[in-house]
Protein backbone atom coordinates (compact mmCIF):
# COMPACT_ATOMS: atom_id res chain seq x y z
CA UNK A 1 0.00 0.00 0.00
CA UNK A 2 1.02 3.62 -0.58
CA UNK A 3 2.15 5.99 2.09
CA UNK A 4 -0.49 8.52 3.15
CA UNK A 5 0.20 11.96 1.77
CA UNK A 6 -0.62 13.78 5.00
CA UNK A 7 2.27 12.15 6.82
CA UNK A 8 0.33 11.74 10.04
CA UNK A 9 1.40 8.22 10.98
CA UNK A 10 4.82 7.66 12.46
CA UNK A 11 5.69 4.74 10.18
CA UNK A 12 4.32 6.40 7.02
CA UNK A 13 6.06 9.66 7.80
CA UNK A 14 9.32 7.81 8.44
CA UNK A 15 9.13 6.02 5.12
CA UNK A 16 8.48 9.30 3.29
CA UNK A 17 11.52 10.92 4.95
CA UNK A 18 13.68 7.88 4.15
CA UNK A 19 12.62 7.90 0.50
CA UNK A 20 13.26 11.65 0.13
CA UNK A 21 16.72 11.44 1.72
CA UNK A 22 17.63 8.64 -0.69
CA UNK A 23 16.46 10.65 -3.70
CA UNK A 24 13.31 8.64 -4.44
CA UNK A 25 9.86 10.07 -5.07
CA UNK A 26 7.74 8.96 -2.09
CA UNK A 27 4.43 7.24 -2.63
CA UNK A 28 1.49 9.57 -2.04
CA UNK A 29 -2.25 9.17 -1.86
CA UNK A 30 -4.19 9.48 -5.11
CA UNK A 31 -5.78 12.78 -4.04
CA UNK A 32 -2.34 14.39 -3.70
CA UNK A 33 -1.27 12.99 -7.07
CA UNK A 34 -4.28 14.73 -8.62
CA UNK A 35 -3.35 18.00 -6.92
CA UNK A 36 0.24 17.76 -8.23
CA UNK A 37 -0.99 17.01 -11.75
CA UNK A 38 -3.12 20.15 -11.63
CA UNK A 39 -0.19 22.20 -10.32
CA UNK A 40 1.92 20.92 -13.21
CA UNK A 41 -0.80 21.76 -15.70
CA UNK A 42 -1.60 25.28 -14.50
CA UNK A 43 2.06 26.19 -13.91
CA UNK A 44 2.36 27.03 -17.62
CA UNK A 45 -0.09 29.89 -17.12
CA UNK A 46 1.75 31.16 -14.04
CA UNK A 47 5.07 31.22 -15.88
CA UNK A 48 3.61 32.71 -19.07
CA UNK A 49 2.10 35.56 -17.04
CA UNK A 50 5.65 36.70 -16.23
CA UNK A 51 5.87 37.98 -19.82
CA UNK A 52 8.31 37.76 -22.68
CA UNK A 53 11.58 37.92 -20.61
CA UNK A 54 10.91 34.56 -18.92
CA UNK A 55 9.57 32.90 -22.07
CA UNK A 56 12.55 34.18 -24.04
CA UNK A 57 14.89 32.75 -21.40
CA UNK A 58 13.18 29.36 -21.53
CA UNK A 59 12.97 29.33 -25.31
CA UNK A 60 15.69 31.58 -26.79
CA UNK A 61 14.94 30.36 -30.31
CA UNK A 62 11.51 32.03 -30.10
CA UNK A 63 12.98 35.56 -30.14
CA UNK A 64 11.86 36.30 -33.70
CA UNK A 65 8.32 35.08 -33.16
CA UNK A 66 7.94 37.16 -29.99
CA UNK A 67 9.03 40.37 -31.69
CA UNK A 68 6.62 40.23 -34.59
CA UNK A 69 5.40 43.47 -36.05
CA UNK A 70 3.46 46.30 -34.48
CA UNK A 71 1.29 46.39 -37.59
CA UNK A 72 0.28 42.75 -37.20
CA UNK A 73 -0.49 42.19 -33.49
CA UNK A 74 -2.18 39.03 -32.19
CA UNK A 75 -5.95 39.30 -32.40
CA UNK A 76 -6.62 39.91 -28.70
CA UNK A 77 -9.83 41.90 -28.67
CA UNK A 78 -9.72 43.14 -25.07
CA UNK A 79 -6.31 44.30 -23.84
CA UNK A 80 -5.30 47.17 -21.55
CA UNK A 81 -1.78 48.61 -21.48
CA UNK A 82 -0.33 46.45 -24.26
CA UNK A 83 3.42 46.69 -24.82
CA UNK A 84 5.19 47.43 -28.09
CA UNK A 85 4.68 44.69 -30.66
CA UNK A 86 2.39 42.98 -28.13
CA UNK A 87 5.35 40.87 -27.00
CA UNK A 88 3.76 39.84 -23.70
CA UNK A 89 0.61 38.57 -25.39
CA UNK A 90 2.66 36.73 -28.00
CA UNK A 91 4.81 35.14 -25.30
CA UNK A 92 1.77 34.09 -23.28
CA UNK A 93 0.07 32.46 -26.26
CA UNK A 94 3.26 30.73 -27.41
CA UNK A 95 4.11 29.24 -24.01
CA UNK A 96 0.57 28.08 -23.23
CA UNK A 97 -0.25 26.88 -26.74
CA UNK A 98 -3.53 28.81 -26.83
CA UNK A 99 -5.01 30.59 -29.80
CA UNK A 100 -5.66 34.37 -29.72
CA UNK A 101 -9.40 33.69 -29.50
CA UNK A 102 -8.84 31.93 -26.16
CA UNK A 103 -7.39 35.07 -24.57
CA UNK A 104 -10.43 36.86 -23.20
CA UNK A 105 -8.76 39.81 -21.47
CA UNK A 106 -5.28 41.09 -20.62
CA UNK A 107 -4.44 43.86 -18.18
CA UNK A 108 -0.82 45.01 -18.38
CA UNK A 109 -0.89 48.24 -16.42
CA UNK A 110 1.71 48.26 -13.63
CA UNK A 111 0.89 50.49 -10.68
CA UNK A 112 0.67 50.40 -6.92
CA UNK A 113 -1.70 47.58 -5.91
CA UNK A 114 -2.39 46.86 -9.58
CA UNK A 115 -0.92 43.74 -11.15
CA UNK A 116 -0.57 42.39 -14.67
CA UNK A 117 -2.96 39.52 -15.28
CA UNK A 118 -4.43 37.51 -18.14
CA UNK A 119 -7.86 35.90 -18.41
CA UNK A 120 -8.04 32.94 -20.79
CA UNK A 121 -10.46 30.14 -21.62
CA UNK A 122 -9.14 26.63 -21.04
CA UNK A 123 -11.65 24.48 -22.87
CA UNK A 124 -9.73 21.28 -22.11
CA UNK A 125 -10.22 21.70 -18.35
CA UNK A 126 -13.44 23.69 -18.78
CA UNK A 127 -12.07 26.58 -16.73
CA UNK A 128 -11.66 30.32 -17.00
CA UNK A 129 -8.06 30.81 -15.91
CA UNK A 130 -6.84 34.06 -14.36
CA UNK A 131 -3.03 34.12 -14.42
CA UNK A 132 -1.44 36.89 -12.33
CA UNK A 133 2.13 38.11 -12.79
CA UNK A 134 4.56 38.11 -9.88
CA UNK A 135 6.95 40.82 -8.74
CA UNK A 136 8.69 42.38 -11.74
CA UNK A 137 8.57 46.15 -11.15
CA UNK A 138 9.16 48.75 -8.45
CA UNK A 139 5.42 49.16 -8.08
CA UNK A 140 5.12 45.43 -7.42
CA UNK A 141 7.83 45.64 -4.76
CA UNK A 142 5.95 48.48 -3.08
CA UNK A 143 2.85 46.28 -3.05
CA UNK A 144 4.88 43.45 -1.48
CA UNK A 145 6.05 45.83 1.22
CA UNK A 146 2.51 46.68 2.34
CA UNK A 147 2.48 44.11 5.13
CA UNK A 148 -0.16 45.62 7.39
CA UNK A 149 -2.29 42.65 8.46
CA UNK A 150 -5.98 43.38 8.00
CA UNK A 151 -9.13 41.20 8.14
CA UNK A 152 -10.07 39.91 4.71
CA UNK A 153 -13.67 40.99 5.40
CA UNK A 154 -15.14 43.12 8.14
CA UNK A 155 -16.53 40.17 10.10
CA UNK A 156 -13.68 37.71 9.43
CA UNK A 157 -10.86 36.57 11.71
CA UNK A 158 -8.68 35.69 8.71
CA UNK A 159 -5.85 38.22 8.38
CA UNK A 160 -4.03 38.96 5.12
CA UNK A 161 -1.46 41.58 4.07
CA UNK A 162 -3.13 44.78 2.94
CA UNK A 163 -1.22 44.99 -0.35
CA UNK A 164 -2.38 41.54 -1.47
CA UNK A 165 -5.95 42.31 -0.44
CA UNK A 166 -6.10 45.52 -2.48
CA UNK A 167 -4.74 43.75 -5.57
CA UNK A 168 -7.23 40.88 -5.23
CA UNK A 169 -10.19 43.23 -4.81
CA UNK A 170 -9.17 45.22 -7.89
CA UNK A 171 -8.90 42.09 -10.04
CA UNK A 172 -12.30 40.80 -8.89
CA UNK A 173 -13.85 44.22 -9.48
CA UNK A 174 -12.43 44.47 -13.01
CA UNK A 175 -13.45 40.92 -13.93
CA UNK A 176 -17.01 41.50 -12.76
CA UNK A 177 -17.21 44.81 -14.62
CA UNK A 178 -15.94 43.35 -17.90
CA UNK A 179 -18.91 42.61 -20.12
CA UNK A 180 -17.02 40.19 -22.35
CA UNK A 181 -16.00 38.04 -19.40
CA UNK A 182 -19.50 38.06 -17.99
CA UNK A 183 -20.92 36.98 -21.35
CA UNK A 184 -18.38 34.15 -21.47
CA UNK A 185 -19.31 32.92 -17.99
CA UNK A 186 -23.01 33.17 -18.79
CA UNK A 187 -22.60 31.11 -21.97
CA UNK A 188 -20.40 28.53 -20.17
CA UNK A 189 -22.32 27.88 -16.99
CA UNK A 190 -20.40 24.68 -16.20
CA UNK A 191 -16.97 26.38 -16.31
CA UNK A 192 -15.16 27.01 -13.04
CA UNK A 193 -12.58 29.70 -12.29
CA UNK A 194 -8.91 29.02 -11.57
CA UNK A 195 -6.42 31.56 -10.24
CA UNK A 196 -2.73 30.88 -10.69
CA UNK A 197 0.49 32.81 -10.39
CA UNK A 198 4.04 32.94 -9.11
CA UNK A 199 5.25 34.85 -6.05
CA UNK A 200 3.14 38.02 -5.64
CA UNK A 201 0.71 36.76 -8.28
CA UNK A 202 0.17 33.55 -6.31
CA UNK A 203 -0.53 35.45 -3.09
CA UNK A 204 -2.98 37.83 -4.77
CA UNK A 205 -4.71 34.86 -6.42
CA UNK A 206 -5.03 33.15 -3.05
CA UNK A 207 -6.72 36.18 -1.48
CA UNK A 208 -9.03 36.52 -4.51
CA UNK A 209 -9.99 32.84 -4.18
CA UNK A 210 -10.87 33.28 -0.52
CA UNK A 211 -12.89 36.43 -1.25
CA UNK A 212 -14.97 34.66 -3.91
CA UNK A 213 -15.44 31.60 -1.67
CA UNK A 214 -16.79 33.85 1.08
CA UNK A 215 -19.12 35.65 -1.34
CA UNK A 216 -22.54 34.02 -1.06
CA UNK A 217 -23.55 35.35 -4.47
CA UNK A 218 -20.69 33.43 -6.11
CA UNK A 219 -21.90 29.97 -7.15
CA UNK A 220 -19.05 28.69 -9.34
CA UNK A 221 -16.23 26.48 -8.20
CA UNK A 222 -13.02 28.47 -7.69
CA UNK A 223 -9.50 27.17 -7.05
CA UNK A 224 -5.99 28.56 -6.88
CA UNK A 225 -2.66 26.94 -7.81
CA UNK A 226 0.36 28.77 -6.42
CA UNK A 227 4.08 28.68 -7.25
CA UNK A 228 6.28 30.12 -4.52
CA UNK A 229 3.61 32.22 -2.76
CA UNK A 230 4.36 34.65 0.04
CA UNK A 231 2.91 33.92 3.50
CA UNK A 232 -0.53 35.45 3.32
CA UNK A 233 -2.93 33.70 5.75
CA UNK A 234 -3.10 33.01 9.49
CA UNK A 235 -1.25 29.95 10.68
CA UNK A 236 -4.40 28.52 12.28
CA UNK A 237 -6.46 29.13 9.11
CA UNK A 238 -3.93 28.07 6.48
CA UNK A 239 -5.34 24.59 5.97
CA UNK A 240 -8.98 25.44 6.64
CA UNK A 241 -9.76 27.95 3.93
CA UNK A 242 -13.40 28.33 2.90
CA UNK A 243 -14.75 25.50 0.76
CA UNK A 244 -17.43 25.66 -1.86
CA UNK A 245 -20.75 24.61 -0.30
CA UNK A 246 -21.44 22.10 -3.06
CA UNK A 247 -17.97 20.55 -3.15
CA UNK A 248 -15.87 20.14 -0.03
CA UNK A 249 -12.12 20.03 -0.47
CA UNK A 250 -9.05 22.16 -0.74
CA UNK A 251 -9.39 25.47 -2.56
CA UNK A 252 -5.76 26.56 -2.59
CA UNK A 253 -2.75 24.42 -3.52
CA UNK A 254 0.78 25.72 -3.03
CA UNK A 255 4.22 24.44 -3.95
CA UNK A 256 7.57 25.74 -2.68
CA UNK A 257 10.87 24.78 -4.27
CA UNK A 258 14.07 24.05 -2.38
CA UNK A 259 15.31 26.88 -0.17
CA UNK A 260 13.12 29.56 -1.78
CA UNK A 261 13.13 32.51 0.61
CA UNK A 262 9.76 33.98 -0.39
CA UNK A 263 7.46 31.25 1.12
CA UNK A 264 9.48 31.62 4.35
CA UNK A 265 9.57 35.41 4.50
CA UNK A 266 7.10 37.06 6.87
CA UNK A 267 7.56 39.66 9.59
CA UNK A 268 8.15 37.02 12.25
CA UNK A 269 10.81 35.08 10.36
CA UNK A 270 12.57 38.30 9.34
CA UNK A 271 12.70 39.52 12.96
CA UNK A 272 14.01 36.13 14.11
CA UNK A 273 16.71 36.15 11.40
CA UNK A 274 17.70 39.68 12.38
CA UNK A 275 17.99 38.76 16.04
CA UNK A 276 20.00 35.63 15.21
CA UNK A 277 22.38 37.63 13.02
CA UNK A 278 22.96 40.24 15.74
CA UNK A 279 23.47 37.51 18.33
CA UNK A 280 26.04 35.86 16.05
CA UNK A 281 28.02 39.10 15.91
CA UNK A 282 27.98 39.33 19.71
CA UNK A 283 29.23 35.75 20.13
CA UNK A 284 31.77 35.90 17.31
CA UNK A 285 35.37 35.59 18.55
CA UNK A 286 36.91 36.90 15.32
CA UNK A 287 36.97 40.60 14.56
CA UNK A 288 33.81 41.71 12.85
CA UNK A 289 35.99 43.12 10.05
CA UNK A 290 36.83 39.52 9.08
CA UNK A 291 33.18 38.48 9.25
CA UNK A 292 32.17 41.26 6.88
CA UNK A 293 35.16 40.94 4.54
CA UNK A 294 32.91 39.67 1.75
CA UNK A 295 31.08 42.98 1.48
CA UNK A 296 33.09 45.06 -1.00
CA UNK A 297 31.22 48.23 -0.15
CA UNK A 298 32.45 48.14 3.45
CA UNK A 299 34.56 51.29 4.01
CA UNK A 300 37.81 51.21 5.95
CA UNK A 301 36.74 54.02 8.25
CA UNK A 302 33.59 52.15 9.30
CA UNK A 303 33.73 51.20 12.98
CA UNK A 304 32.75 47.56 12.56
CA UNK A 305 34.22 46.38 15.87
CA UNK A 306 31.37 47.99 17.75
CA UNK A 307 29.12 45.08 16.78
CA UNK A 308 31.02 42.89 19.23
CA UNK A 309 30.61 45.10 22.28
CA UNK A 310 27.34 46.93 21.67
CA UNK A 311 24.49 45.15 23.43
CA UNK A 312 21.72 46.27 20.98
CA UNK A 313 19.11 47.47 23.49
CA UNK A 314 16.66 48.25 20.67
CA UNK A 315 16.30 44.57 19.80
CA UNK A 316 14.15 43.98 22.84
CA UNK A 317 11.79 46.79 21.87
CA UNK A 318 11.46 45.77 18.22
CA UNK A 319 9.78 42.45 18.80
CA UNK A 320 6.44 41.12 17.62
CA UNK A 321 3.72 39.94 19.97
CA UNK A 322 2.30 36.84 18.26
CA UNK A 323 -0.86 37.24 20.33
CA UNK A 324 -1.60 40.54 18.60
CA UNK A 325 0.13 39.89 15.27
CA UNK A 326 -0.20 36.19 14.41
CA UNK A 327 2.41 34.72 12.09
CA UNK A 328 1.36 34.24 8.47
CA UNK A 329 2.11 31.12 6.44
CA UNK A 330 1.75 29.97 2.85
CA UNK A 331 -1.82 28.92 2.09
CA UNK A 332 -3.84 25.79 1.51
CA UNK A 333 -2.52 22.31 0.77
CA UNK A 334 1.25 22.76 0.71
CA UNK A 335 3.82 20.72 -1.22
CA UNK A 336 7.59 21.00 -0.94
CA UNK A 337 9.69 20.23 -4.00
CA UNK A 338 13.38 19.34 -3.87
CA UNK A 339 15.64 18.89 -6.86
CA UNK A 340 19.02 19.39 -8.46
CA UNK A 341 19.51 20.11 -12.18
CA UNK A 342 21.05 17.52 -14.44
CA UNK A 343 23.95 18.50 -16.71
CA UNK A 344 23.24 18.40 -20.43
CA UNK A 345 25.40 19.34 -23.42
CA UNK A 346 24.88 22.85 -24.72
CA UNK A 347 22.88 23.41 -27.86
CA UNK A 348 24.98 25.24 -30.49
CA UNK A 349 21.89 27.14 -31.68
CA UNK A 350 21.09 28.96 -28.45
CA UNK A 351 23.89 28.09 -25.98
CA UNK A 352 21.45 26.51 -23.51
CA UNK A 353 21.36 22.98 -22.11
CA UNK A 354 19.21 20.95 -24.47
CA UNK A 355 17.41 17.71 -23.68
CA UNK A 356 17.15 16.52 -27.27
CA UNK A 357 20.50 17.65 -28.68
CA UNK A 358 22.30 15.91 -30.39
CA UNK A 359 19.60 13.24 -30.78
CA UNK A 360 17.43 15.59 -32.80
CA UNK A 361 18.39 18.69 -34.78
CA UNK A 362 14.82 19.67 -35.56
CA UNK A 363 14.17 21.97 -32.62
CA UNK A 364 15.77 23.27 -29.47
CA UNK A 365 14.46 22.56 -25.97
CA UNK A 366 16.52 24.48 -23.40
CA UNK A 367 14.48 23.32 -20.42
CA UNK A 368 16.73 21.61 -17.90
CA UNK A 369 15.63 18.31 -16.37
CA UNK A 370 15.88 17.92 -12.61
CA UNK A 371 16.28 15.03 -10.22
CA UNK A 372 13.20 16.27 -8.38
CA UNK A 373 10.91 14.89 -5.69
CA UNK A 374 7.76 16.39 -4.20
CA UNK A 375 5.95 15.64 -0.98
CA UNK A 376 3.15 17.17 1.15
CA UNK A 377 4.62 19.39 3.85
CA UNK A 378 3.39 21.08 6.98
CA UNK A 379 3.47 24.88 7.04
CA UNK A 380 5.96 24.69 9.94
CA UNK A 381 8.53 23.54 7.38
CA UNK A 382 8.65 27.12 6.09
CA UNK A 383 8.63 28.98 9.41
CA UNK A 384 12.36 29.83 9.29
CA UNK A 385 14.45 31.44 6.55
CA UNK A 386 17.19 29.13 5.30
CA UNK A 387 20.36 31.09 4.53
CA UNK A 388 21.90 29.14 1.64
CA UNK A 389 23.44 29.81 -1.75
CA UNK A 390 20.12 28.99 -3.45
CA UNK A 391 17.74 30.95 -1.23
CA UNK A 392 17.13 33.55 -3.97
CA UNK A 393 17.70 31.57 -7.17
CA UNK A 394 15.27 28.85 -6.06
CA UNK A 395 12.51 31.45 -6.37
CA UNK A 396 13.00 32.00 -10.11
CA UNK A 397 10.01 30.83 -12.19
CA UNK A 398 12.10 28.75 -14.58
CA UNK A 399 13.36 26.61 -11.68
CA UNK A 400 9.80 25.87 -10.65
CA UNK A 401 8.65 24.89 -14.12
CA UNK A 402 11.74 22.79 -14.87
CA UNK A 403 11.49 20.90 -11.58
CA UNK A 404 7.73 20.38 -11.94
CA UNK A 405 8.12 19.04 -15.46
CA UNK A 406 10.74 16.57 -14.21
CA UNK A 407 8.44 14.94 -11.65
CA UNK A 408 7.01 11.64 -12.84
CA UNK A 409 3.65 10.83 -11.32
CA UNK A 410 2.63 7.15 -11.55
CA UNK A 411 -0.70 6.23 -13.05
CA UNK A 412 -2.48 4.63 -10.10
Amino acid sequence: GGVGGRGGGGGGGGRIVSQILNGFQPLLIEQDYNHIRNIQYYSKYAVAACGWPIVLYLEPCSALSLGGCCCNPPKVEDSVGATCCHSNERAFLKWTGLSPSDMLFASMVADLERLHYYVVADHKKRKMVIAIRGTMSFQDMATDARQNYVPITEDSTLLVPEGFLMCAKRIIREVRANQKLQRFLKSHEDYGVVFTGHSLGASAGTVATILLSLDKSWTRNVECYCLGPSPCVNRDRSQHLPNDEKKAGWKVFSVAFGDDIVPRMCLHSLFRLRSQALASFRRCSDPARNVLSGFRELKEDCDVKRYQTFDFPHVGRHTIDEGKVPPLVIPGRVFHMLGTPKAYPFCPLCCNPCLRWPLSHSSCSPQVAYDAVIYPADVATFSEIRVTANMFTDHFPHRYVNALNSIRIPHV
